[in-house]
């Protein structure tokens, strides 16, 4: 497991303790992947992320059938000045489409707006 700093995500750590999969202290200041690459034993490492974070990586990860009592989720903020411009307006619009497409392929993606 990639280490996460003890008590930093205190239902995080308690979720992974549960299941056996907590970090062994190892500190590490910013995970780069070439690092990482092939240093694990087995030539296997168990990592943490959200459906989005997994798509990012280029389908090189797979995810483990766990089901964790956490909630994650991404927001975009924006200045009340720039709610009715145009640019945010379409950026608003790509990214609700992306997401809602992405939702269709993982039911856990709740979408809300508003």
């Amino acid at each position: 497991m990639l280490p996460l700093p003890a008590g930093f995500y205190p239902r995080i750590e308690s979720s992974l303790k549960l299941i056996g999969l907590w970090n062994a202290g190892v500190p590490v200041a910013r995970h780069r992947r070439d690092q990482w690459e092939g240093m694990a034993e087995s030539g296997l490492m168990v990592g943490y992320g959200t459906p989005l974070s997994l798509g990012a990586c280029g389908g090189r990860l797979y995810r483990l059938p766990l089901n964790l009592p956490l909630d994650s989720g991404y927001s975009l903020i924006v200045h009340r000045d720039l709610l009715l411009h145009p640019l945010f307006n379409g950026l608003t619009d790509f990214l609700l489409s992306r997401i809602r497409d992405l939702a269709l392929e993982c039911p856990e993606i709740a979408v809300v707006y508003g």
